[in-house]
């Protein structure tokens, strides 16, 4: 699954799934409702959202992989991994 902060990256997400052939072996796109008060600091702010996230598409969507997409979250996949029961990439860093 790939897991993002903005609710507006879900649609490209999507389509950058479908483009790669990919659809089959990606569970889900979620992302995050709400406001974001600086995208420098979504790390901080969104951390236990992005994680709670990431454990849901692992229990709803039977995801085996969480990407975490945007790069803002470069480096956050370190801090969540020990919170997550599947392998976290982060997409800068897979890149």
């Amino acid at each position: 699954s790939i897991v993002t902060f903005a609710h507006a990256l879900g649609p490209w997400y999507e389509d950058c799934v479908d483009m790669h052939g990919m659809r089959g072996r990606c569970a889900s796109v979620r992302t995050l409702n709400g406001k974001i008060t600086s995208v420098p600091n979504v790390q901080d702010e969104k951390e236990d959202l992005l994680v709670d996230m990431a454990c849901r598409a692992v229990e709803e969507d039977e995801a085996d992989a969480i990407i975490l997409g945007g790069a803002p979250l470069a480096g956050h996949a370190a801090r969540v991994r020990e919170r997550t029961p599947v392998p976290v990439i982060e997409q800068i860093g897979a890149a």
